[in-house]
């Protein structure tokens, strides 16, 4: 509860500050939105042309989109933006003060920033959900909404697990965050459609890394699909385990790097 009360007191003064400069606030908050409504489009061109992929419909498709799009908005919201700063803090050496403080180093970065621009993210993806769920006519009874929200909350968790093992490469490798962060988003790029579409080498490194789990396997679950094709039907009800497993290796490694690190000097 203290460490709740005490994001909630740094949000609240990060959101002061932003809003010194509203119209910035707005445009940012904005130009996301038109980023987003880009990528959506771009689906729908593909989609429109060729109607079905490896048996995926549009809005099938477009559910896929929208999982990975809510749970990267949460997570842009609260974990991307400070973790993807951990370069610049220990490359100017200002990571040191980090260390000085009376809370747990991958808390203090967590608490350093928070962006709203992300929540365009959940809000246009949620549109985009229900809206392809209706379509599809996939009526939500109350188990169908807790797993979906766990569905939601697990991609979230893997996303997040991710983004802190590419923040602790710095502090092994001063500028491999950028390099991780490529790698990141091309991975991203790949679960925006079913990943059956792609070679068996590139679906398994898709389940391995894990991110088909933050979509592709759960959808099985919404659609009603038997699993057939992927690896193996049980898949569909990895998430919670994998999710679990991501965020908790990510953060050892954050541990580990700690543990290890020593300032640049700067």
């Amino acid at each position: 509860m203290r460490l709740l009360r005490l994001y909630g007191t740094f949000v609240a003064v990060i959101l002061k500050g932003l809003m010194e400069y509203r119209l910035n606030f707005w445009l940012d908050f904005l130009t996301l939105v038109i980023h987003n409504v880009a990528g959506y489009a771009a689906v729908w061109i593909i989609m429109s042309r060729f109607q079905v992929i490896n048996g995926w419909t549009w809005f099938e498709v477009m559910l896929l989109v929208a999982l990975y799009q809510i749970s990267w908005g949460a997570c842009g919201v609260f974990i991307r933006s400070p973790l993807l700063t951990v370069e610049h803090l220990v490359r100017d050496g200002k990571f040191d003060n980090v260390l000085t403080k009376p809370i747990p180093t991958l808390v203090h970065v967590i608490l350093m920033k928070f962006n709203h621009i992300w929540f365009s993210n959940i809000i246009i993806g949620l549109v985009v959900l229900f809206v392809s769920l209706r379509e599809l006519g996939i009526s939500l009874g109350a188990a169908d909404v807790v797993w979906l929200i766990v569905t939601l909350v697990c991609g979230v968790m893997i996303l997040s697990g991710v983004i802190i093992m590419i923040g602790t490469l710095s502090f092994r490798f001063i500028r491999a965050g950028s390099m991780g962060q490529r790698i990141f988003f091309t991975f991203a790029e790949f679960i925006r459609y079913p990943i059956t579409v792609y070679p068996k080498a590139i679906q398994l490194l898709l389940t391995v890394v894990p991110f088909a789990f933050i979509n592709f396997y759960p959808a099985h679950l919404f659609l009603d699909r038997s699993g057939a094709g992927t690896f193996a039907p049980v898949l569909r009800y990895g998430g919670p385990v994998v999710a679990v497993v991501t965020l908790v290796l990510g953060v050892a490694l954050w541990n580990a790097g700690i543990r290890r690190y020593q300032s640049t000097g700067s």
